[in-house]
């Protein structure tokens, strides 16, 4: 009798746990090795006291029939519909996301907002330069536009210059913002208010990390590796053959799944790598994130899922009221807001951290969201590598890393810092059902 083929999926964030949950009914022995002492990754859920904040702003988007009806089935009515709008706030000044006509005018005023729609419809009749994210952002909505909204913002969120960004840091950012359709309506007299760019999505009732805690709840325990870090990931060239984890523990495999940093997964293999992709996977880096968390007295700041803040004077990209998302995110008449600050490095000393803690609670409470008397509890989280840092120069390094690793025909690669991609939860879904496709045909 054929013994069942061993598979180890390494990385037990999104990606890695949902190629392990799909695959639960296959006929393997499957092991999940990862790192730290718990699964989900950057996809987790926080509890501090009665109030629970995501590691991020996640969300599940309805863009794949077969990925929402996987979490459906998981969640069932703990899965919930939810439709709240995002804004962008410029000094203190809300403008709908996407732009709508209305909100843009009153932005930019009658000036700014003719030249606006001169800018981009000018742009338009040139060939489009695709060579980096700015001259794109400038083709598709003229400098001004561009500039208030997106470069800025970009530069804060990237820590590059966007002009060395890949137009891939758009993602689906820019799909559905047809800003010269609005702009002509808008001359045509049409100030009507666009739709959310995003539209209604999925949202589990306890916070993000309930979806992937199911995940973990459903599968074996035996199954399960975590406090596994890789060490060594041992080939003849052409395939995996075994992995050491912690130093000691060795495990033959049949076929690997790796979710972890590029960077991380070129240097554990041995033989090592050629020089020139160990040098092109050291030009990979990642971007870290500190989380600012406000426990509140208030009922309610505003209705926003998401808040995007694009000025420089700004330390912060993105605020997001949880409670807006679900309202058992706070306890009943209280509140509470996330803060994400991009950070170069995944370390803060105490001094800097209580020094930026302060500086955004300043910004926060001049914009008018909250008094520091509001203020219950404040708390701080750091999330390391976050999201790969996609400029032109990283993306032609990551290409040279993954064409390598294709060297290897039982070695599979997903994940936001396994692809070098800026993805999504329903990305990493459909990776793993693309995965699990493959394998059964």
């Amino acid at each position: 009798m054929t013994s069942p083929k061993k598979v180890a999926i390494l990385g037990g964030g999104p990606a890695g746990l949902c190629t392990h949950f799909v695959g639960r009914h296959l006929d393997v022995h499957r092991l999940l090795f990862e790192a730290s002492n718990s699964f989900g990754g950057n996809c987790s859920t926080l509890v501090k006291d009665e109030y629970r904040f995501d590691t991020g702003a996640h969300r599940l988007h309805d863009k794949d029939k077969a990925v929402t009806e996987l979490a459906k089935n998981l969640l069932g009515e703990d899965l919930q519909r939810v439709a709240a709008p995002s804004q962008i706030c410029w000094n203190g000044n809300f403008t709908d996301f996407p732009l709508s006509p209305l909100n843009l005018l009153k932005s930019l005023g009658w000036k700014d907002f003719v030249l606006a729609c001169i800018q981009v419809m000018s742009s338009r009749m040139k060939p489009a330069d695709v060579s980096n994210f700015e001259a794109f952002a400038i083709h598709q909505y003229g400098k001004i536009v561009a500039k208030r909204f997106l470069l800025d913002y970009s530069e804060k969120l990237w820590g590059a210059k966007t002009s060395q960004l890949s137009t891939m840091v758009a993602g689906s950012r820019l799909k559905g913002l047809d800003l010269r359709t609005f702009l002509v309506e808008s001359l045509r007299g049409r100030l009507k208010k666009t739709e959310h760019l995003d539209g209604a999505f999925f949202y589990p009732r306890k916070g993000i990390g309930q979806l992937f805690d199911r995940m973990v709840e459903e599968l074996p325990t035996q199954e399960l590796k975590p406090n596994s870090r890789v060490s060594q990931i041992h080939h003849d060239g052409t395939q995996i053959l075994h992995v050491t984890i912690n130093g000691v523990d060795d495990h033959e495999v049949d076929e690997v799944v790796s979710s972890l940093p590029l960077g991380v997964l070129v240097n554990s293999l041995n033989p090592p790598a050629p020089q020139h992709v160990l040098e092109s996977a050291s030009r990979i880096r990642f971007r870290h994130v500190f989380l600012v968390m406000f426990c509140l007295d208030m009922k309610s700041v505003n209705g926003n899922a998401s808040m995007y803040f694009p000025s420089k004077d700004d330390p912060f990209t993105r605020v997001y009221e949880p409670r807006n998302r679900s309202r058992y995110m706070a306890p009943k008449g209280k509140t509470s807001l996330a803060v994400e600050v991009p950070m170069e490095t995944p370390s803060l000393g105490a001094k800097d951290a209580a020094d930026l803690i302060a500086e955004v609670e300043h910004k926060l409470t001049t914009y008018g969201f909250f008094k520091s008397s509001d203020v219950i509890a404040r708390h701080t989280h750091m999330l390391a590598n976050a999201y790969p840092v996609l400029t032109v120069d990283h993306q032609r390094h990551a290409e040279v890393v993954l064409s390598f690793l294709k060297n290897f025909r039982n070695l599979y690669i997903t994940g936001r810092n396994g692809l070098v991609q800026y993805s999504h939860i329903h990305d990493h879904m459909r990776n793993a059902m693309t995965w699990l496709e493959t394998r059964e045909s």
